[in-house]
């Protein structure tokens, strides 16, 4: 699954699931108050949101490869070496 935003490059949305979508969207609401309440003009508010968001999305794919047990993973190559299927 991928999502445009704003016509930049397509930002990858591979190995998120619907309610980490949700919370990214979520946080994206509470930046764009936050943002608005600087007083930056529409432009400015446009880039920092892009940006923003492609954070959110790197954080949240980081977070998920880094504190998913090793049981639970994908292609986990210690399941691999075990000759457990993964």
């Amino acid at each position: 699954m991928q999502m445009i935003i704003n016509g930049n490059a397509p930002v990858d949305l591979t190995g998120l699931n619907k309610r980490d979508i949700k919370d990214i969207e979520r946080s994206m609401e509470k930046e764009r108050v936050r943002l608005e309440s600087e007083g930056f003009d529409e432009h400015q508010n446009t880039v920092l949101m892009n940006a923003i968001y492609h954070a959110l999305v790197i954080t949240k794919k980081l977070n998920k490869e880094k504190y998913t047990p090793k049981k639970y993973r994908k292609n986990n190559q210690f399941n691999n070496t075990l000759g457990r299927e993964g």
